[in-house]
C-alpha cells in the first residue's frame, strides 16, 4: 500500500493556518447570525411599541370625544401617554448596546 506524499513544511504551515482561519470564520458567522436574530427582535419590539402608541392615540381621541359629549372640560384626569421608548430604541448607539449586552 502506497502512502500519501508528505507536504513540504511551508505548505503544511499554510494548511494549518487555513484551518485556523476557517474555524475563526465559523465563529464570526455564528456571532453574526446571533446578532441578526437580536436585531430582528429589536425591530419587532419597535413595531409593537409604534402600534401601541397609535392605539393609545386613538383611544385618547375617543375619550376626548366622549368627554366632550357629556360636557366634561377637565380632560387631564383621563390623559393616557406612553414614555418615549421609541426614540431611545432607534438610536444606533442604543441598538449597539442592546446587541452587545
Amino acid at each position: 500500500m502506497q502512502s500519501l506524499p508528505e507536504l513540504p513544511p511551508e505548505d503544511k504551515k499554510g494548511q494549518e493556518e487555513l484551518a485556523s482561519l476557517t474555524e475563526l470564520k465559523k465563529k464570526f458567522e455564528s456571532k453574526i447570525v446571533l446578532l441578526q436574530g437580536r436585531l430582528a427582535k429589536i425591530a419587532e419590539i419597535e413595531t409593537k411599541v409604534k402600534i401601541l402608541k397609535t392605539k393609545i392615540q386613538e383611544i385618547s381621541t375617543e375619550i376626548g370625544v366622549l368627554l366632550d359629549s357629556i360636557g366634561v372640560t377637565e380632560k387631564n384626569v383621563f390623559t393616557v401617554s406612553l414614555m418615549k421608548t421609541e426614540s431611545r430604541l432607534s438610536s444606533k448607539k442604543k441598538r449597539r448596546e442592546l446587541l452587545i449586552s
